[in-house]
């Protein structure tokens, strides 16, 4: 008889599909089911119908790194300057792609919201 169970996570489940080859690809799409942002739409920042933002206000502001910062070789402004966070870019660059990803930061800082991850 087959022991089968059902994952008891969502990062459980994903870890699954990625063992076996069955990768995903995140497709955003507008609030009210307007459109897919998706194939020609995937750069637009707001919905083509019904104007609402693709993204949260507050994602503005964890982009900024990413959007807005301006480059210097010899300033040091922002962390994102910094040669380790260069290298972590190359190094993971799934991770990387999403600049509002902050789950390595809240991590490293000791602060742990997600209860995955040891401190010793």
């Amino acid at each position: 008889m087959c022991n089968s169970t059902i994952p008891s996570s969502f990062y459980e489940t994903k870890r699954k599909l990625r063992d076996l080859g069955l990768g995903y690809e995140t497709i955003h799409a507008c609030k009210y089911d307007c459109v897919l942002y998706w194939k020609e739409f995937a750069d637009l920042q707001h919905c083509h119908t019904c104007g609402e933002a693709r993204y949260k206000e507050g994602s503005a502001d964890m982009r900024w790194h990413r959007d807005k910062r301006v480059e210097t070789d010899d300033v040091l402004r922002h962390p994102a300057d910094a040669e380790g966070w260069k290298h972590f870019d190359s190094e993971f660059p799934d991770f990387a792609s999403d600049p509002r990803n902050m789950r390595l930061g809240l991590a490293s800082d000791g602060f742990n919201p997600f209860g995955q991850m040891s401190t010793s």
